[in-house]
């Protein structure tokens, strides 16, 4: 054989397994479980259940090979892994069938926010309609759950307790952090965490501070772009609230550490950067959610600290400064 055909036969072989590892990697990227549109009509009682095959109630989760048709915003017909109770024959979802291994529906995120309908209401806020200006008015999220429409904001805030960054081996804690800002309809990447403020914050296992400016202790996080979009977690598809650094700054904050005490020479000053995303968990009472910061890291999460990729773990439960329902779909 020619050296040419030889080269060429060489660079096929490695085209095909490069192709192959793409195909894989997106194979294993892509989510399998999905909430059911219909209640009881899946296999699994959560999504972790369904992440680990064990078949449970109420079953409101099962696991699909992919979506195949949508048939209003947040809801599909998709072919179900072999197995899974099914309730169609087709992938529209249109012609009934009692069985295993063909199609069913799901519902799927929309990546937007829902607020209760704003309404004159007694001691409300607002001054007008739009439930965006505080203020004698009279106005209020008194009516029913409704998308926020395109342009529409509302200021919201939030409240939680410890929070940890961790990198290169070294951790920042914080006992407590507040949140002001705005969600925007229909805009992704619009909405806006104005001011973030940590406070009781310290590094070393709490042998000196960690601040942001003068106040020791204190670090206050502002202009910081949040979008509603997809993760892949495991084998499910999950909506998160991803954090990103300030457009301008081209970061977080600047950490800087008591530089008065001894205990502190292993912790230089630093840019923190990147993106961070939260898990959105809306709660039973539909007028607050939680933003989960996990220990593990969300994927594409490209948050760093000293020079290396960090982590943040926390908590916070933020609701609408104007009270009412809220929740991310």
């Amino acid at each position: 054989m020619s050296s040419n055909r030889l080269r060429l036969l060489l660079v096929s072989v490695m085209a095909v397994f490069a192709i192959s590892a793409v195909a894989s990697a997106s194979a294993s990227a892509a989510a399998t479980c999905y909430p059911v549109a219909v209640a009881g009509t899946g296999n699994y009682a959560s999504s972790l259940k369904c992440e680990k095959k064990e078949v449970s109630t109420p079953a409101e989760w099962i696991m699909i090979e992919k979506l195949e048709t949508e048939i209003k915003p947040g809801e599909w017909c998709a072919k179900v892994k072999v197995g899974e109770p099914s309730r169609f024959s087709d992938n529209k979802c249109t012609v009934a069938k009692v069985g295993t291994g063909e199609y069913t529906k799901v519902l799927v995120s929309l990546d937007e926010w829902e607020v209760q309908k704003c309404e004159a209401v007694a001691g409300g806020i607002f001054t007008n309609g739009t439930c965006e200006v505080v203020g004698a008015g009279g106005f209020g999220e008194a009516g029913a759950l409704e998308k926020l429409a395109a342009g529409k904001k509302r200021s919201v805030t939030s409240a939680g307790t410890a929070f940890t960054l961790t990198a290169a081996g070294k951790a920042v804690n914080c006992t407590a952090v507040t949140d002001k800002g705005t969600i925007t309809g229909g805009k992704p990447g619009t909405d806006l965490a104005t001011t973030i403020t940590f406070t009781g914050c310290t590094a070393n296992a709490g042998a000196c501070t960690a601040e942001s400016g003068a106040v020791k202790g204190t670090i206050t996080v502002t202009e910081i772009p949040t979008k509603l979009e997809q993760r892949v977690v495991g084998e499910e598809e999950v909506l998160v609230d991803n954090f990103e650094q300030n457009v301008s700054k081209k970061e977080f904050v600047t950490l800087k550490f008591d530089k008065a005490k001894a205990e502190c020479p292993g912790f230089p000053e630093t840019k923190v950067k990147g993106s961070v995303a939260a898990e959105v968990k809306n709660l039973a009472n539909e007028k607050e959610i939680e933003l989960v910061f996990p220990k593990t890291p969300v994927e594409k999460d490209t948050l760093e600290a000293f020079g290396v990729k960090a982590t943040l773990e926390g908590t916070v439960t933020e609701k609408l400064t104007g009270g009412g329902k809220l929740k991310g779909v």
